[in-house]
């Protein structure tokens, strides 16, 4: 089973973002979505660090037993989030002194037998492994509540693996840069989920959110790749008309068309789109991931979804089966395809 719309929500170790990194308002929703229900109080997550529990090949892993509660759009403020920042000056430095090396190159994701427990006991992942490149599309598939979005939360480092490693490293022209994952990684990423996410005003201030100097051609080519120009340039003031709030008077695929076009717009080394085309007809949903692929940036690209429709074209495959993380053979994709 997997937090979301149950009681599990309540015991993961959030830690806190900074609304200025990843796409503000959408990793926002998944704390915001923990913070608001849960009853617990304030943890010192970096203090806390959680009990270790024996497992039965006699490794220990550690089993998470706070949330940090965060008012709903009010991160920046809230004492946990400054004191986080006070204490991670340097490694700040450092993630975006990567950041800047590895832009021509991109970042690769390396997550290595990780292992994540529920407050409860009940176990997620036990020796997962996933591997992601620049340049490629990775799918994450399985049925719902196997963990999911639990993977891309620990990807975000708003929960930590009670074993395992997560790390981003990239190829330089002379050697390997590493970087161990932290909250400070989260300005590396791009984070589109499924729901809406767009709010009142013009189109153009809603993808101005993430990049404030875009020009307006650089918006027209995250809307063309999202294949959202085509809607956009038909209405009266293009990327000037105004939307209502949640994207009111948008269709729901055509609102998840501007999310994803918003997070092209801010050009991170890493995408993560969490069930982001579900709204889509097939042939959109593979246009848009042939146009991601095929783009200049090296952006790697991590999916989730639950149509294996679009599986053929993806680099990798990875099914969440028996708590781990299964690469599929060209067969097995294939039969998928076919059952569907």
């Amino acid at each position: 089973m997997e937090p979301g719309n149950n009681d599990y929500d309540h015991q993961q170790q959030v830690q806190q973002i900074d609304r200025h990194q990843v796409l503000p308002f959408q990793t926002q929703q998944l704390v915001d979505s923990q913070a608001r229900e849960s009853p617990l109080e304030p943890h010192d997550d970096e203090n806390h660090n959680g009990d270790l529990q024996e497992k039965p090949d006699g490794r220990r892993q550690k089993v998470h037993d706070g949330v940090e509660r965060i008012p709903a759009g009010d991160v920046e403020r809230h004492p946990s989030a400054q004191k986080q920042r006070r204490r991670h000056p340097g490694h700040d430095k450092e993630v975006q002194a990567f950041k800047k090396e590895s832009e021509t190159a991109g970042i690769h994701i390396s997550i290595d037998r990780l292992d994540y427990t529920y407050h409860n006991g009940t176990e997620v992942f036990c020796d997962a492994s996933l591997q992601a490149a620049p340049h490629e599309i990775v799918a994450l598939v399985g049925p719902s509540g196997e963990g999911k979005t639990t993977m891309l939360r620990l990807i975000l480092a708003l929960l930590t693996p009670g074993n395992g490693t997560i790390t981003l490293w990239s190829e330089l022209d002379t050697s390997r840069k590493t970087l161990s994952l932290s909250p400070s990684c989260r300005q590396l990423f791009s984070y589109v989920p499924q729901g809406n996410t767009m709010f009142s005003g013009t189109i153009a201030e809603n993808m101005r959110h993430v990049k404030p100097d875009a020009t307006d051609e650089e918006i027209k080519e995250a809307l063309s790749i999202a294949c959202a120009w085509d809607f956009v340039n038909a209405m009266k003031d293009g990327i000037h008309s105004v939307l209502m709030e949640r994207g009111g008077g948008l269709s729901e695929g055509q609102a998840q068309r501007l999310s994803i076009a918003r997070a092209l717009l801010r050009r991170s080394p890493i995408l993560l789109l969490d069930e982001a085309t579900s709204a889509l007809d097939v042939a959109t949903e593979r246009k848009i991931l042939k146009r991601i692929r095929e783009d200049t940036t090296p952006r790697t690209c991590i999916v989730t979804t639950h149509r294996p429709t679009v599986l053929s074209m993806c680099d990798h495959v990875y099914e969440i089966r028996n708590k781990t993380c299964v690469i599929l053979k060209d067969s097995e994709i294939e039969q998928r395809i076919k059952d569907f």
